[in-house]
C-alpha cells in the first residue's frame, strides 16, 4: 500500500545527498512539493498519482540542485559554489611542482621523453628558420608589394628571362601613368676594382640614379640624393668599404673598375648597409649604368637585349590590367620581336617560376617533413606515457578518493605534458643554435635565430600545442580509471590490446620509413 508520508521523507532524504542544496533550501523544495500534491488531490487525483505528478513538475533528483542554484544564485560567473573554478593559480603551480619533482625522481624516462621531443622540436625549429627565410625574400624592402620585375616572355615555348632593351624601362614611365617610378640595371660579371694599390673582383651593378629610391637599401655614409649627382660615382657596401679602406672615411675616393681593359675611374659618394643574404639582387658595388658605353654598348636602342628593368606601380593598382596593356610594346617598337612583355612581382621571384611552380615546391615539402618528425616525437611521447601508466595507477585512485574529479587529473597530467614540452623547447633552442652554423655551410646561407616577439609567440605557441597533443591521450587514460581497481591493482587497466596504442606505434614506424625512403631516393 502506497504510504504519502515515507515516500516524502524517502525524497527528502535523497535530496540531502545534493551538495548543491543547503537544509534551507530542501525545506522550502518539500514545502512546494506537498503544495504541488495537495492541488492534485483537491482535484480528485489519488495520493501516488499525485505524488509522482509532483516530483515530475519539480525535476529530477540529478539535476534539482544545479536548477536551483541557477534561479538563486548572484554570481556573475553562474558557477556553482560547491564547484571548483576551471582554473585555481595554487592548484597550477602545485602541478608544475608536481611534474618538476616527478622529472627529478624518474630521470631516465624524463630523460628519453625531453630528448625526443627535443630532437622533434629542434628539426622544426630549424626548418622553421629556413623557410621563414625563404619566404622573406625582398619583402624588407618599403614598397615591396608596388615593386615588379619587367619579363620578356615567350608563351609558345614556356620561357622567360629579365634582359631587356635599354629604353624599355623609361618608355614604361612615361607611356603609363600607373608607373610611378622605373629603374634599369646591368649585371656584368665581377671585375678588378682597384684603390691605389688594392685590387679585388667585385660584382658591381650599373644602375640609374633612381635605384635607391624603389629598393630600400639603407645607406650609411653620404646622402640618397647627393651620391647619384657625380656622374662618375660609385656607391659601395659596408663590407666592401671596410676591405678597401678599413676604418678610413671612403667618400671622396678614387676608384678604378675594368671594363674592357679599360679603367674606368670613379668617385665613392656613399656607403650601403651590406646586403641582407635574403635578397635577389646580390652586389658590392653600384656604378653609373652608362659606363657600358666605353664598350660601345648602347643604352638606347631597343635592339640590344642586356637591361634588367623594375616598376614601381601606384599603390592599389591592379597589375594584371597594366600587364595586358603593356605586351606587346615590344612589338611597337621592333616589327621582327616575337616576346611578349610582363610583370613579375618583386616578392614572387625568388621562389615562383614565372608559369608555375618552381622552388616553392621545397618550402611545401620541408614544411610536411618538419610536421611529420613533430608527430613522430608526439607519437613517441604517447607511447612512452601510457605504457608507463600503470605505475600511476595507485596515484590516481588516490586522488580521486580524496576529491580529485576527472577535470582536475586531465588538468594535471596536460601540465605537465606542457612543463617536459618547454623543458624540450629550452633545450631544442639550445641544439638549434648550435646546429645553425653547420646548417648553413650545408646550406651556403647565412641563417639566423631571431627572438622578436612573434618568433617567441611562434615558438611557445609550438611547444604548448605539442605538449596538449602529446599529452591529451595519456591525460583522458589515465584520469579514466575506477579508484578501487586501480588501488587494489586488480583488472586491466590498459589493453595491451589496445587499438590507439597499436595505431601510434604503426603511425610511428610509417612515417620514420616514408623519411627514410625520401631522404634515399629524393
Amino acid at each position: 500500500m502506497f504510504d504519502l508520508e515515507k515516500e516524502i521523507k524517502k525524497w527528502t532524504k535523497s535530496l540531502r545527498k545534493n551538495e548543491a542544496l543547503e537544509d534551507g533550501a530542501i525545506a522550502e523544495l518539500e514545502s512546494h512539493l506537498r503544495d504541488e500534491i495537495e492541488n492534485r488531490m483537491k482535484q480528485g487525483w489519488k495520493e501516488e498519482e499525485a505524488f509522482n505528478q509532483a516530483v515530475e513538475v519539480i525535476g529530477q533528483i540529478q539535476t534539482i540542485g544545479g536548477e536551483y542554484h541557477k534561479t538563486n544564485t548572484r554570481k556573475r560567473t553562474g558557477r556553482p559554489p560547491w564547484q571548483s573554478p576551471f582554473l585555481m593559480p595554487d592548484l597550477l603551480w602545485n602541478y608544475i611542482k608536481i611534474a618538476l619533482r616527478r622529472i627529478k625522481r624518474q630521470k631516465g624516462y624524463s630523460f628519453i621523453n625531453i630528448a625526443g621531443l627535443a630532437i622533434g622540436l629542434t628539426c622544426c625549429i630549424l626548418i622553421f628558420i629556413w623557410v621563414q627565410h625563404e619566404l622573406s625574400y625582398d619583402r624588407f624592402h618599403k614598397n615591396s608589394d608596388q615593386i615588379y620585375r619587367v619579363l620578356r616572355v615567350w608563351p609558345e615555348e614556356n620561357a622567360y628571362g629579365p634582359e631587356g632593351p635599354g629604353p624599355l624601362g623609361p618608355a614604361l614611365m612615361e607611356d603609363y601613368p600607373e608607373t610611378v617610378n622605373a629603374t634599369r640595371l646591368f649585371p656584368p660579371p665581377a671585375r678588378p676594382l682597384k684603390h691605389e694599390d688594392t685590387v679585388f673582383h667585385v660584382t658591381a651593378l650599373g644602375v640609374d640614379p633612381s635605384f635607391l629610391e624603389i629598393f630600400s637599401f639603407p645607406i650609411i655614409r653620404g646622402n640618397v640624393k647627393t651620391s647619384f649627382e657625380d656622374p662618375n660615382f660609385i656607391i659601395l657596401t659596408e663590407a666592401t668599404a671596410k676591405k678597401y679602406f678599413g676604418d678610413e672615411d671612403p667618400i671622396g675616393k678614387v676608384m678604378k673598375y675594368e671594363w674592357w681593359s679599360r679603367w674606368l675611374e670613379f668617385h665613392v659618394t656613399g656607403v650601403i648597409k651590406n646586403i641582407p643574404s635574403n635578397s635577389h639582387l646580390q652586389f658590392e658595388a653600384l656604378i653609373p649604368l652608362d659606363f657600358v658605353i666605353a664598350s660601345g654598348m648602347a643604352i638606347d636602342k631597343w635592339d640590344i637585349i642586356c637591361y634588367h628593368a623594375y616598376v614601381q606601380l601606384e599603390k592599389n593598382t591592379d597589375y594584371k590590367t597594366l600587364d595586358t596593356k603593356i605586351a606587346d610594346i615590344l612589338k611597337k617598337h621592333s616589327a621582327d620581336s616575337t616576346s611578349e612583355i610582363h610583370l613579375e612581382s618583386l616578392t614572387r621571384i625568388h621562389l615562383h617560376n614565372y608559369f608555375g611552380g618552381g622552388p616553392i615546391t621545397y618550402i611545401y615539402i620541408f614544411s610536411i617533413i618538419g610536421i611529420l618528425i613533430l608527430l613522430i616525437a608526439c607519437f613517441n611521447f604517447m607511447n612512452l606515457s601510457t605504457a608507463r601508466s600503470i605505475n600511476r595507477a595507485k596515484e590516481v585512485g588516490l586522488r580521486k578518493v580524496v576529491g580529485s574529479n576527472r577535470r582536475q587529473l586531465i588538468q594535471q597530467f596536460l601540465g605537465e605534458s606542457i612543463v617536459l614540452s618547454l623543458i624540450a623547447l629550452a633545450t631544442a633552442i639550445v641544439l638549434a643554435q648550435l646546429l645553425l652554423p653547420t646548417a648553413n655551410r650545408i646550406l651556403g646561407t647565412s641563417l639566423e635565430m631571431q627572438f622578436s616577439v612573434p618568433i617567441i609567440g611562434i615558438l611557445l605557441g609550438i611547444a604548448m600545442i605539442t605538449g596538449l597533443f602529446s599529452g591529451s591521450y595519456p591525460a583522458f587514460l589515465l584520469s579514466s580509471f575506477q579508484p578501487v581497481t586501480a588501488i587494489k591493482g586488480t583488472g586491466h587497466l590498459i589493453s595491451k590490446q589496445s587499438p590507439i596504442r597499436k595505431v601510434l606505434v604503426i603511425s610511428q614506424f610509417v612515417i620514420s620509413i616514408v623519411l627514410i625512403i625520401c631522404v634515399i631516393f629524393i
